[in-house]
């Protein structure tokens, strides 16, 4: 028990010394004994973040040019932002334009559909029409008159603008002088709206 104190008061120098001299036991104590005499040594601690100084002086710029470059940078960040959002906005009307050219669209081929429709039942009218104006120039010119003086006035209006002037006039005779000025005076009515709307669709067109 002494020998053992005394072999760790010596230094490690000393112990491999005296390992040589006391043999084996003492090679493996001089193996043993510096170990427990050095302490671990404390891990160093993580560096700090550079400052600003640091950083400038690490990449040559001043500090007053760093930071104007530091500043630079969140606004190309915030502008970069404001891109996506007016790109994203940009998206969004995008798919409002097509979703509005499709109703359009479709609006239009209704719009069609209905002008062919109403033109379809203006040609049925018109053929209508000339089969009853020969029908009433047929007739006697008394009985045509007393028949059209009992029409309502678009259907006797109608045929009446249809009638050659020749068997017109000969029915007009025949009615009596209050219905056949009422009726001359809504034929030439009818003629001036259907001339005015004429030079109107001309000049729009």
């Amino acid at each position: 028990m002494a020998r053992a104190k005394w072999m760790a008061r010596l230094r490690p120098q000393t112990l491999l010394v005296a390992a040589g001299v006391l043999g084996a036991g003492g090679i493996a104590a001089a193996h043993v004994l510096p170990n427990l005499q050095s302490p671990a040594r404390p891990q160093a601690p993580a560096p700090c973040a550079e400052s600003t100084g640091a950083l400038a002086s690490a990449t040559g710029v001043s500090p007053a040019d760093l930071q104007v470059l530091q500043s630079l940078g969140q606004r190309r960040q915030e502008l970069d932002q404001r891109q996506a959002a007016l790109d994203n906005q940009a998206a969004v009307l995008q798919a409002a334009e097509a979703k509005l050219d499709a109703r359009t669209q479709a609006l239009e081929q209704v719009k069609a559909q209905v002008q062919a429709l109403l033109q379809q039942a203006s040609d049925v009218q018109d053929a209508e029409t000339a089969r009853m104006v020969a029908v009433y120039s047929a007739m006697k010119p008394k009985d045509a008159a007393a028949r059209l003086v009992l029409l309502d006035d678009p259907v006797r209006l109608s045929i009446a603008a249809r009638m050659k002037p020749r068997i017109l006039s000969a029915i007009l005779s025949q009615m009596a002088p209050a219905d056949a000025k009422a009726l001359t005076e809504k034929l030439e009515a009818r003629f001036a709206a259907l001339q005015a709307l004429s030079q109107h669709t001309g000049k729009t067109g």
